[in-house]
């Protein structure tokens, strides 16, 4: 299991240049040395940290989600797929900065079909 990417795209309110909400899409591979002869059932985790500031201010806030998505693998397969994460932030805050902290995704469970 690899994160073979992730990338942030924001979009901003109408008319301002402060974000309303982000989304985070990331990029992942997964496979098996399994041989038998069943199919895998693998749940896949994936959970994301951003941090973000105010037009305003420096001190940082951070946020962040998770998701899971099921995966069947046969003997020796592999597979990749993109996950999607949304946030979003009060009218209040006038987001103007946004990054990725950290991004982790993990096999959550196995079983045999």
């Amino acid at each position: 299991m690899s994160v073979e990417d992730a990338s942030i795209d924001c979009d901003k309110r109408y008319r301002e240049e402060y974000y309303r909400s982000c989304e985070v899409e990331i990029e992942y591979e997964l496979s098996t040395d399994y041989e038998g002869g069943s199919t895998l059932n693998v749940e896949v985790e994936c959970e994301v940290e951003i941090s973000y500031t105010g037009s305003n201010t420096y001190s940082r806030r951070s946020d962040s989600d998770s998701d899971s998505q099921d995966h069947s693998l046969w003997s020796g397969g592999w597979e990749s797929d993109t996950m999607e994460l949304d946030f979003s932030f009060s009218s209040y805050l006038e987001v103007a900065r946004v990054g990725i902290e950290d991004v982790r995704c993990e096999i959550s469970s196995v079983s045999l079909w």
